[in-house]
Parts: structure tokens; sequence; C-alpha cells
């Protein structure tokens, strides 16, 4: 191995180091000074053969790690009590996850949880907007088999939440209110009236806003195209 080889010639050197403290004769001196120059030449070259070959090796090993994609969860149910807001995430294997790769951080208006490496595979959970404020000290998480369970507390207990975020709430409010007028301008098509809403409340939302409505138009489309399908 060129490390062991490296190790026989410096050996070498060293002697020739000592030994030519002691010689007197010039053409001696010249033959050590010669043979010293040989040694360091090759001690250099093997050395330079190490570290490409710890280079390779390096690339070599990132090239083959497997990459891992982040998955948002988008499927879940959520629940409250009087003092906490739940959710509740299914999640294959997660139970066999370290502590440290399933992290919840909380603020007092919104939650974010990632899970690091189940099968190569990075997820996140991601609830912005909430509806009221939680106390961020007092939430927390648990892992459960194949369950993520959330435990968000309510800065005021007791109260109820109609809504999980204030753009659902605001969607709601939006179809209350345009319900009637709109209808009424299309009874002979009430169809359209909805069709209208849902486009005025995608036009004047926020990005939160579209995607729910995108997400609500994309069901109804495959519900319309097979009764049968549950979501």
């Amino acid at each position: 191995m060129a490390s062991q080889k490296i190790e026989e010639l410096t050996l070498d050197l060293a002697e020739l180091n000592a030994i030519s403290e002691k010689l007197e004769r010039p053409r001696n001196i010249d033959a050590v000074l010669l043979q010293k120059k040989r040694i360091e030449t090759e001690i250099s070259n093997l050395r330079a053969q190490v570290d490409t070959f710890s280079k390779a090796t390096q690339i070599r090993v990132a090239n083959n790690e497997v990459k891992r994609y982040e998955c948002e969860i988008s499927n879940y149910a959520w629940d409250q009590s009087d003092k906490f807001v739940k959710f509740f995430i299914g999640l294959d294997g997660v139970q066999n996850s370290s502590e440290e790769s399933v992290v919840v951080t909380f603020s007092c208006n919104s939650i974010l949880l990632k899970v690091a490496n189940i099968q190569n595979k990075d997820y996140k959970f991601e609830v912005n907007n909430l509806l009221y404020e939680i106390d961020v000290e007092k939430s927390y998480r648990k892992i459960k088999t194949n369950s993520i369970a959330i435990y968000a507390k309510k800065a005021t207990e007791g109260k109820n939440w109609s809504h999980l975020t204030t753009t659902e709430k605001r969607l709601a409010d939006i179809k209350k209110h345009s319900l009637e007028d709109d209808l009424e301008t299309n009874k002979d098509d009430p169809g359209a009236g909805l069709m209208k809403i849902m486009q005025k409340m995608y036009e004047t939302g926020d990005s939160e806003t579209k995607k729910m409505i995108a997400k609500a138009w994309t069901e109804g489309q495959q519900k319309s195209l097979n009764p049968d399908l549950q979501f």
C-alpha cells in the first residue's frame, strides 16, 4: 500500500540524514544528497496518489448516497378540547424514527412538522394562519405507531375554534355573504352562481385561499367523474 511505502521511505530518508551529518568526502556527500532527493520525490508522488485516491473515494461515496425527497403531508384530521387543538397525522413507520428526526416548530399562529428519513423520504406538515393564538411553550407532539399526534395548547382555554385557520374562516364568510346574491342573480342556473362565488374568492384570496379552492375544485371534478370516490 502507498501509505506503508511512504513510512518505509521516510525511515530511509531519516537514516540518510543521520549519515550525511558524518560525511566529509564531497563524492560521498553528493551521492547521499542525490539519493535523498530521489526518496523525497518518490514520497511526494506517493502522497499525491494517496490524496487523489482519497478525494476520488469521497466523490464516489457522495455520488452513491441515496437522495431523499421532501413530501408534503396534506391528509390529516383535527379535533379540539377546551385546552388543545389536536392534529392526527398518519405516517407509516414513524415509530422507528429517533426523537431528533421528528421535529415540530410552534409559533403563536403556525405549526411546522418535519420528519427526516423514513424509507429515504423526508416529510413536512405545515399549518399557517391559525384561527387563534396558541401557547408555544405548552404545545407538544407524540410519536405513536404509524402516526404523529400534535397538541397545540390554546392560548385562551375554552374558546371554540369554528375553523382551523383564518383562511378557512374567511372563505366561509365570503361564501356566506355572497351566496344569496349570486344565486339570486343566477336563479336559472345555480351552478353558475356557485362557480361565480368560487371565482371571486380565488381572485381576491391570498395564496392559502387559492390553494384550498384549487384543491376543492380538483376533488369536485374527480367526484363528479367517480361518485364512489372518497376524500
